[in-house]
């Protein structure tokens, strides 16, 4: 298998791997960052799964991978700190996240997600309950935005 700059990132139907800066996936189709896959795997009545797939991108090699134990989006940052993110939510292939760079950490919910930036919090996607710490919910999804914090 392949060694040297090797990092997991464990999702809810995905597991992505960054390796010499390119990423990898495998696992559920829609949350591997490349819309191509094998006809065949991936069967859940044969038990066949599909092979690690490298991620549909051309940019910069990615610095780190983020996702969490019940999504199935996977995000990235670049060595200049923009974040990437792909699957099920964000899109089948690697889209900009609109959070302002240097990106050092993320994490990943079911439909929402947040990350660091310059020691702020922005968060976005589903806010039904709130979750996105703006102050108000009942909104079905809403771009990145910094978090609203107490006085």
């Amino acid at each position: 298998g392949p060694s040297g700059g090797t990092r997991g990132a464990p999702g809810r139907a995905q597991t992505c791997a960054r390796v010499l800066g390119a990423a990898w996936g495998w696992g559920r189709r829609s949350a591997l960052g490349n819309a191509i896959e094998p006809p065949g795997c991936a069967d859940t009545a044969t038990g066949r799964a599909c092979p690690p797939v490298r991620v549909a991108w051309s940019g910069p090699p990615f610095a780190e991978l983020f996702t969490g134990p019940f999504s199935e989006d996977t995000c990235a940052t670049t060595d200049a700190g923009e974040l990437w993110c792909w699957g099920p939510v964000s899109g089948l292939e690697p889209v900009r996240i609109d959070v302002p760079p240097p990106v050092s950490f993320a994490s990943l919910g079911d439909l929402h997600a947040c990350a660091v930036s310059a020691g702020e919090l922005y968060c976005w996607g589903a806010n039904v309950f709130g979750q996105l710490g703006r102050g108000f919910a009942d909104v079905p999804r809403l771009p990145p935005g910094p978090v609203v914090w107490p006085e």
